[in-house]
């Protein structure tokens, strides 16, 4: 098996050689030839660089992720770009060194040791150091314009002539902490900085830094740093929510917009219903009826999410035709190409719960034929130009029966409803939270994505509409081909199964055929 000293891309191979040798035969190399070693783009992931010299080196964009370089002197070193997340860089030394961009430097005491370090002259803006420990640690004359010390401790740390501008203090550490001459202005109050717009209506876009997830511990330094970022402005107002894929490239489309579905939305769960009625026997509203025949594979407009982070990862790590191999005897490797995570910080405004008007009206929305859909929405071509609140611009005898026809579908499941719809729904995307009836929504603490006129719920294809509709932030997070295997390993030890995921006697079987 290579080392990860093997596995490297643009770094000079001479000097890779030689740090292969080990950091002893390394560092007596550097006090006999006067070189400067270059690294860059270099996978040393968990590499043991424990007390190497690698002053002046060139680690741009070095892939360093969990090496261990406690005590290494990292002074002048360039280490822009490059990935430290969860490196252990206790009494490091990185004095004048290039952190720009470095990506996750150091964000949680659970996964980095900086006591004692020396982050002198470092371009540490915007760096997360959430929780960190910084005890000790000599940061004079840095930049920490706009990082985040939500937490550190900085006990006795040396922050002469820093740069603090704008950075995030709150519950961090100063005891017997030397500020002499630090720069802590704010040219803003901080909470103006965290929303452009009213919490509920559209959540700030925070940059996340980090670009994949390699481990379950990762993720969870993610979701933890974005719920607590939310949280400060308007606690309990960002709901967070989750979806994973298998393949990289994929987007954000509900199954029956997908390109092969050819018969309309309607047409199969009325054919559905009529070949199994007794299983739609107890489904009370539109909606249950959907999620009924999505959970056995008719193709819908509702796109699955999870309130549970790991049950997403564990999705991302899947094969994409799992469910079509579960009896065969040798099922496919775990899949080798990049998969994603999907995170969504969601305004509690567009979060609904199942017997919603707002549901109701979407559910029963996508019962209509194609022709009604279109006619309602504006997008038929017999309709007049102009916006669909214009009902005037319409064809009375075109839009008034498709309305009519929708308005029955509302009443037979509300018979209440009087006919007063908010057009504005139509054009919203909507997380719906389905009635816990299925053990495998229960299991998967399943919700959905639902619209009556978007095909695609990315937040700029949605706003391509109305840029002033109420919307979430989404983030999008790569899931190595590499790490998957390792990962799914990890997510067994959480009891995170396709056995506990799809409750059932089949895969209970299947569970004990692989003897798990």
């Amino acid at each position: 098996m290579e080392s990860p000293l093997e596995r490297c891309a643009m770094a000079n191979p001479q000097h890779i050689e030689w740090l292969r040798e080990g950091v002893d035969a390394w560092n007596e190399r550097r006090v006999l030839d006067d070189f400067r070693p270059d690294l860059s783009d270099a996978d040393l992931s968990s590499a043991n660089l424990t007390e190497a010299n690698l002053s002046g080196a060139r680690l741009v964009n070095a892939d360093l992720y969990r090496a261990k370089l406690s005590d290494a002197d990292l002074s002048n070193a360039d280490l822009s770009g490059a990935d430290l997340t969860l490196a252990v860089l206790t009494k490091a030394k990185l004095l004048q060194a290039n952190l720009t961009n470095v990506n996750s430097l150091l964000a949680d005491i659970d996964y980095a040791q900086v006591n004692d370090a020396v982050l002198a002259y470092a371009n540490l803006d915007n760096v997360d150091f959430t929780q960190s420990k910084l005890i000790r640690a000599d940061l004079t004359n840095a930049n920490l314009s706009e990082a985040d010390l939500d937490g550190a401790d900085l006990t006795h740390a040396n922050l002469t002539d820093a740069n603090l501008s704008d950075a995030y203090l709150r519950g961090t550490n100063l005891i017997l902490t030397d500020l002499s001459r630090a720069n802590l202005t704010a040219s803003e109050p901080w909470m103006a900085k965290l929303y452009t717009d009213s919490p509920r209506s559209k959540p700030t876009q925070y940059k996340i830094r980090q670009d994949k997830i390699r481990s379950i511990e990762v993720l969870l330094r993610i979701v933890r740093t974005l719920k607590r970022r939310y949280d400060r402005v308007s606690p309990e107002e960002i709901v967070l929510y989750f979806r994973g894929e298998p393949k990289d490239e994929w987007i954000l489309q509900p199954s029956v917009k997908r390109k092969g579905v050819v018969r309309e939305e309607h047409e199969m769960l009325q054919s559905l219903i009529s070949r199994r009625p007794e299983d739609f026997s107890y489904t009370d509203s539109a909606l249950a009826q959907w999620v009924l025949a999505q959970h056995h594979k008719l193709k819908t407009r509702l796109l699955d999410i999870t309130k549970n982070p790991l049950v997403a990862l564990f999705f991302a790590c899947e094969p994409e035709d799992r469910s079509q191999t579960d009896h065969i005897d040798h099922p496919p490797e775990i899949d080798s190409l990049d998969g994603k995570l999907h995170i969504f910080a969601v305004p509690r405004t567009l979060v609904k719960p199942f017997n919603s008007d707002t549901v109701s009206l979407i559910a029963n929305f996508a019962k209509l034929s194609d022709k009604d859909q279109s006619l309602l929405l504006g997008k038929d071509e017999k309709i007049a130009k102009g916006s669909p609140q214009r009902k005037d611009l319409f064809r009375p005898s075109l839009y008034q029966v498709a309305m009519h026809r929708f308005c029955q579908l509302i009443q037979e499941e509300k018979p209440y409803f009087d006919e007063r719809i908010d057009i504005g729904d139509f054009y919203r995307v909507f997380i719906v939270q389905p009635q816990q009836s299925i053990e495998r929504i229960r299991a998967q603490a399943g919700a959905s994505l639902m619209s009556a006129f978007h095909e695609r719920f990315e937040p700029d294809e949605v706003l391509k509409v109305n840029e002033n509709i109420p919307m979430y932030a989404h983030y999008t997070i790569r899931v190595p081909g590499s790490a998957k295997e390792e990962i799914l390993r990890e997510l067994e030890s959480l009891n995170i199964t396709r056995e506990t995921l799809f409750p059932g006697l089949d895969e209970a079987a299947d569970a004990v055929t692989k003897g798990k």
